[in-house]
C-alpha cells in the first residue's frame, strides 16, 4: 500500500493496471493487487521444478566439497543458489535414478566457479586410494601462487560416494618442469571410468579457478 500526493489524480478511485486506487479523507491509497497464476501447475512449470530438484540433490552430494569454489556468485545469491542456478539445465537430460546422484549424473557439470580461469591438468588413478594429477606449467605459473590450495573431488560413474583431497602449492611444484602431485587418502569403488574435478583456491579463500566434472 502507499499514500500518492499528487494533483493530477484529484480524488482518485478505480484501478491502473494490477494498481487499485481510492481517496481516504483527502489523500489518494494506492493498493497492490495479488497477482493470481489461473494453473501453477503447467508442463513447463512442471520441467523447472524438476531441473531444480535435480540440481538441489547434486549440491546435497557434493556441496560441502565444493562450495569454497564457488567465489564468483549472481547478484545477491548464495553459493548454494548460484550452483544450482549455473547446473540445473545441464542436469535436465540426467537420470538420478532413486534420487542418487552418481558420477555420470555429475559429469560435465560445474564444479567451481570463480574469476581465476581454468586450470589444465590431466589426470590418472594409481588405484583406488590415489590420483596423479600431471599440470599444464603455462597454466599453473599464471594462475598459482605458493600456498594457494589445489582440491579434488571424485567418485566413480556408477558410484555416488565421493572421495576429496587436496594439496598446497609450494616452490617445488611450481618450478617443476612437469609439475604433477599425487591426491591421496581416496576411497573410489574402482580405478577405472572416474569422474572428477580440479580446481584452485587463493589462499585467502576469496578466488577460485571455473572447474567442470570430467571422466578419466
Amino acid at each position: 500500500m502507499a499514500i500518492v500526493d499528487s494533483i493530477i489524480l484529484g480524488r482518485a478511485k478505480g484501478s491502473i493496471g494490477n494498481v487499485t486506487l481510492a481517496t481516504v479523507k483527502g489523500r489518494v491509497i494506492a493498493k497492490q493487487k495479488a497477482t493470481i497464476v489461473s494453473n501453477p501447475n503447467t508442463q513447463a512449470q512442471q520441467a523447472q521444478r524438476n531441473k531444480l530438484a535435480k540440481a538441489v540433490l547434486a549440491w546435497q552430494a557434493v556441496g560441502n566439497y565444493v562450495k569454497s569454489g564457488w567465489t564468483s556468485l549472481l547478484p545477491f545469491c548464495s553459493q548454494y543458489q548460484t550452483y544450482t542456478s549455473k547446473n540445473m539445465h545441464g542436469f535436465a537430460s540426467k537420470d538420478f535414478n532413486e534420487d542418487r546422484v552418481t558420477g555420470e549424473d555429475l559429469k560435465g557439470s560445474l564444479a567451481t566457479y570463480g574469476k581465476l580461469g581454468t586450470l589444465k591438468y590431466t589426470a590418472s588413478a594409481d588405484d583406488t586410494d590415489s590420483i596423479t594429477v600431471t599440470f599444464d606449467k603455462t597454466s599453473l605459473e599464471n594462475i598459482a601462487k605458493v600456498g594457494d590450495k589445489i582440491k579434488m573431488v571424485a567418485t566413480n560413474v556408477n558410484d555416488e560416494n565421493i572421495s576429496y583431497s587436496e594439496i598446497e602449492v609450494d616452490t617445488a611444484l611450481l618450478s617443476a618442469g612437469t609439475p604433477s602431485k599425487s591426491f591421496e587418502n581416496l576411497h573410489l569403488a574402482q580405478n577405472t571410468r572416474v569422474i572428477l574435478a580440479v580446481w584452485l583456491e587463493g589462499a585467502d579463500g576469496k578466488e577460485s579457478t571455473t572447474a567442470k566434472f570430467i571422466e578419466i
